[in-house]
């Protein structure tokens, strides 16, 4: 799981990055920055998970990061932006396919 989690922490970098360089409608600015910052502390968190010495270490800094998944920020950004704000729910019956409002 580190070599996973070190992926994730690069690839939520990229996804600040791009972010960061788009310019945003005026009510959607405050939302996504607050949004970005929860990803930095989501990927301080996988940056943890990804040098951790032990699973339960790993364990942890995992919990701590996926927390910020579809968090308030996210939604909230997500409505200034006019998209959907409903996580999408997984049935135990389900096989394995759902769909998404993206």
């Amino acid at each position: 799981m580190p070599r996973w989690a070190a992926q994730v922490h690069d690839v939520l970098g990229e996804q600040i990055e791009a972010l960061r360089g788009h310019s945003w409608p005026s009510a959607a600015r405050k939302p996504v920055a607050d949004l970005v910052e929860e990803m930095e502390d989501a990927r301080e968190q996988w940056s943890k998970a990804s040098e951790a010495g032990d699973v339960d270490t790993c364990s942890t800094h995992y919990e701590k990061a996926y927390a910020y998944v579809d968090g308030p920020a996210t939604v909230t950004a997500r409505k200034a932006l006019g998209l959907a704000t409903t996580p999408p729910s997984f049935d135990d019956s389900e096989s394995g396919n759902s769909e998404v409002e993206v």
